[in-house]
């Protein structure tokens, strides 16, 4: 289908939007909970260090579940509408207009429930670790007090710390 005229305006700029604005709104959220700009982990490389209060949490570590549950509403709907539509999707599928068989459609619908499926539980697992060694929010400056100095961490260092 080719979008003409100033509808293929609207939909260039909700790309850009959901692409570069949402992304780059997040990037701003991040620096409010930033201790530093990064650390750098032996045989790892860099890591953003994000200080682990009660801030990180609305701005920075909560977008990861909020996006895998979007995707997990996206992908009800998706299923609801294919098995409704199921005839009419076939059918397009088995025609010469599609590129795309009826196993590669069935493969890309595993694929994304199963992004799904591990998204959901992996951020729940992940926030439920981080919430346990929260400390304290004390002010703006004392979280941003070592923003120019770049942490380097040896391999010894965090092989053996479990945490």
């Amino acid at each position: 289908m080719k979008v003409t005229g100033p509808s293929a305006r609207q939909v260039v700029i909700t790309d850009l939007c959901i692409c570069l604005g949402f992304p780059l709104f997040i990037i701003g959220l991040a620096y409010i909970s930033q201790g530093n700009r990064y650390g750098i982990f032996e045989d790892i490389g860099c890591i953003v260090e994000i200080y682990n209060a009660w801030p990180a949490y609305p701005t920075f570590l909560m977008w990861p579940l909020v996006i895998g549950l979007i995707s997990s509403v996206y992908s009800v709907l998706t299923f609801r509408s294919f098995y409704s539509h199921r005839s009419q999707i076939n059918e397009f599928i088995g025609s010469d207009a599609c590129p795309m068989s009826s196993q590669r459609y069935t493969r890309l619908m595993v694929l994304a429930s199963t992004e799904v499926m591990f998204t959901i539980p992996f951020c729940l697992w992940l926030l439920y670790r981080n919430i346990k060694n929260i400390v304290p929010y004390i002010s703006w400056d004392n979280t941003h007090s070592y923003f120019g100095v770049i942490f380097a961490f040896p391999s010894i260092i965090w092989r053996n710390n479990p945490d």
